[in-house]
């Protein structure tokens, strides 16, 4: 099964983990309800931040930098590859709000181009937020350096003059109430600095400059808006010369400043779909019947589909409209996405007991859950609730992330007996589960497939409120291997 990057499904991180999807097959019809119960911890939040990193991605103080961010509450991700290896796809930025780029000890090699073009429509057209330091500069116009030539925009200062040694910023002119410097106290003086003291701009016609050296001429922090994002520069040199910079309390605040600053409210949540911008509010289960287990369930869903609220409080499809993107309604924001037109689905507004379904054509229509991977052996708990209706006896899956490697629900399996499969792996052992009867029978079916490990048996399927099989295997382990996999 290919790795796919985009799913759709409702999802809260915690022990437990709720999917709530709905759908029909064109052959097969479904209208799933969806709840997984995971006891895999993942962090998901509005700002999504990308370091891409310079000598190594485990270095002490990009560490520091990292884990300043993530004590801010941002999702920081390191990139797979170091900076002089970036292509734009190690990862996409498809996903992020703010990239913090590193090459402070990667100064001697240009980044390919591919990845210098990403990260230029990341900030212009997907109005991100990037944030570089000084070695850029040395790289792009230093002496015959010329690097970075498709990224010019980007890259803030001009030229290069060398400083090893302590230096002290201060607040530029009429700049004291910028909320990239509120919660310090300057003057600050940083000693172990390796970097520019002089920063001259390379656009000087539209940066603004925050801080200034404490002689009143030096540049040492600078902004500039371009397209639909910001920018932010740095004057030193990161990791450059084993310098402890991004280890420095001062310095890690004015990073969390500049992200809460720059990458809040300004990036298209959907730049593929024209019909939605904006993610969709989260529901609070103490408005339903459920009140009373409002924290828990709220707690615990990783993911909700709900095909009879395709895209949320935003806005309802018209009846036959192609789904681009269907909306994980949890507040994880792990949307179900389809960009190639004859591959999606189409909205049915009364398609199920007068209930809004997903219409798959039985060929091709698939949607890829966004942000939701696996990548080890950490599945403790999970449970997932469907709804499905079908009259077709052909192959159809409801949601998966590889039986071979973690696991897969499907309504008529291609292995046994063809009917409903819960096939799930410890990495070691494949154990493929179903119940001797079909439900294919055109008419609407719940059903809930668990695994817990602790439980006996920790494994099993309900369809209709009735358990049809189960058994205890795995012995009693983790599911899943370490690989990386997607869902769809």
């Amino acid at each position: 099964m290919p790795l796919q990057r985009e799913r759709i499904i409702k999802i809260k991180k915690q022990s437990k983990s709720t999917f709530a999807w709905s759908g029909r097959l064109n052959l097969a019809k479904l209208s799933l309800t969806i709840s997984l119960y995971l006891s895999c911890l993942y962090s998901f939040g509005a700002i999504n931040v990308l370091i891409i990193w310079d000598d190594s991605s485990t270095n002490t103080h990009t560490q520091s930098l990292k884990a300043a961010l993530q004590g801010a509450g941002f999702n920081t991700t390191f990139s797979e590859t170091s900076e002089s290896g970036f292509d734009g796809t190690n990862p996409s930025l498809l996903d992020f709000d703010a990239v913090i780029h590193l090459d402070g000890t990667t100064h001697s090699v240009d980044m390919p181009t591919n990845g210098q073009t990403a990260l230029v429509n990341f900030v212009n057209i997907q109005g991100g937020l990037y944030l570089h330091g000084q070695w850029l500069s040395f790289e792009n116009s230093y002496s015959s350096n010329n690097r970075y030539t498709s990224m010019e925009d980007l890259i803030l200062f001009s030229g290069h003059n060398y400083h090893s040694s302590s230096v002290t910023m201060d607040v530029a002119a009429g700049q004291s109430n910028h909320p990239i410097l509120e919660g310090i106290s300057f003057p600050v003086t940083i000693s172990s600095w390796v970097g520019n003291k002089v920063g001259t701009l390379k656009h000087p016609n539209d940066s603004i400059v925050l801080l200034k050296d404490s002689n009143g001429t030096g540049n040492h922090l600078v902004v500039r808006p371009y397209g639909n994002g910001n920018i932010v520069a740095f004057s030193h040199a990161a990791n450059y010369a084993s310098k402890t910079i991004l280890s420095n309390s001062d310095v890690q605040q004015l990073y969390i400043n500049t992200i809460n600053w720059g990458a809040t409210d300004n990036v298209d949540a959907f730049p593929n779909d024209p019909l939605l911008n904006a993610q969709p509010a989260t529901v609070d289960f103490s408005t339903t019947a459920l009140g009373a287990n409002d924290d828990a369930l709220d707690g615990s869903l990783e993911l909700w589909l709900n095909a009879d609220s395709v895209h949320g409080n935003l806005r309802t499809p018209a009846n036959s409209e192609a789904i681009t993107s269907w909306l994980d309604l949890s507040g994880n924001n792990h949307h179900a996405i389809q960009s190639t037109q004859d591959k999606r689905p189409q909205f049915s507004a009364s398609g199920m007991n007068s209930k809004g379904v997903m219409v798959f054509d039985g060929s091709n229509d698939y949607l890829a859950i966004l942000d939701k991977y696996y990548s080890s052996q950490s599945i403790e708990n999970i449970s997932i609730f469907t709804i499905v209706e079908s009259s077709s006896t052909q192959r159809q899956m409801i949601i998966s992330f590889d039986r071979s490697e973690f696991w897969r629900l499907s309504f008529v399996d291609d292995v046994g007996n063809g009917h409903i499969g819960w096939d799930t792996t410890n990495g070691s052992t494949i154990h493929d589960m179903g119940p001797s009867a079909s439900y294919v029978d055109g008419n609407p079916h719940m059903i809930h497939a668990f695994y817990n490990k602790a439980k006996s048996p920790n494994k099993g399927i309900n369809v209709d409120a009735q358990l049809v099989v189960s058994g205890t295997h795995h012995s009693g382990n983790n599911l899943g291997e370490s690989t990386t996999r997607y869902g769809f």
